[in-house]
């Protein structure tokens, strides 16, 4: 068994098609007071393609020292904090985030970087069959095993290095639906509600044919049409919303479904 070895993150630039994950690790265990989720939490930015992660963007510790303001355009060779404005060199290049397990992590960074709050989130522990992929178990301890690796898993920043080994493209060669592909087709096929307000009459036959109906504002919603679809499908009906509403200040945006 090997220790995890840190990962270096070396500038370079980033392409214009580049899609990045957000992956997220906090310490368990952690009082849900306000801000002490993210005081002790890390986040990595990644690249990546339909077998797996690639490429380290950025790292974010809660309680690093200083900050770096990221450029867009290129891969930073530094981290920074999990402060306001940390993933706005990014925006529309997030396109999916993960953390292993559940608890108030996601909602604590929802909370306070709206630019995430539209994004879907996956959890690895119980989005990905790990078993049949060989893995005993399926702790972050345990996957890592399974390239005969260990790591403090408790720490944030460990804990994100080990998530994002687990989920790299070149540990899963010649591997029959890898963890990444798992996570995909788990976002793609979960069914959402996408939702349409504002001046929607002109298009309101369009909707209609598109399988729209029309909420007269029932349980204080507001007045809006919805469809509920799979997420892959509410991507191109979000798209098809926004560029036919927002000259006439409508908006278009997507609901996850309890």
């Amino acid at each position: 068994m090997r220790r995890l070895p840190s990962r270096s993150v070396e500038p370079r630039p980033l392409g214009p098609d580049d899609r990045l994950v957000l992956v997220a690790h906090s310490r368990p265990g952690v009082p849900r007071r306000r801000g002490s989720q993210l005081d002790n939490a890390s986040v990595v930015l990644a690249s990546y393609d339909d077998a797996g992660l690639r490429d380290v963007v950025a790292v974010l510790d809660g309680q690093s020292q200083g900050s770096l303001a990221f450029s867009g355009s290129v891969r930073p060779a530094a981290t920074g904090t999990l402060e306001a404005g940390a993933f706005d060199a990014f925006a529309g290049r997030i396109h999916l985030c993960v953390s292993h397990d559940g608890g108030s992590l996601p909602e604590a960074l929802r909370s306070r970087f709206p630019l995430l709050r539209a994004l879907p989130w996956a959890r690895t522990r119980e989005a990905v069959d790990w078993r049949r992929l060989g893995v005993d178990g399926d702790g972050l301890a345990s996957i890592l095993a399974r390239f005969g690796l260990f790591a403090d898993v408790e720490t944030p920043r460990e804990g994100c290095e080990a998530l994002v080994v687990a989920l790299s493209a070149g540990r899963w060669l010649m591997t029959e639906d890898p963890p990444f592909a798992q996570i995909r087709h788990r976002i793609d096929e979960r069914r959402v509600e996408v939702v349409a307000t504002g001046p929607t009459y002109a298009i309101r036959d369009d909707l209609k044919v598109r399988g729209y109906r029309w909420n007269h504002g029932v349980g204080g919603a507001g007045k809006c049409w919805t469809l509920v679809c799979p997420y892959r499908s509410a991507l191109v009906e979000v798209a098809w919303l926004r560029h036919r509403l927002h000259a006439q200040g409508g908006s278009a945006e997507m609901r996850e479904l309890s």
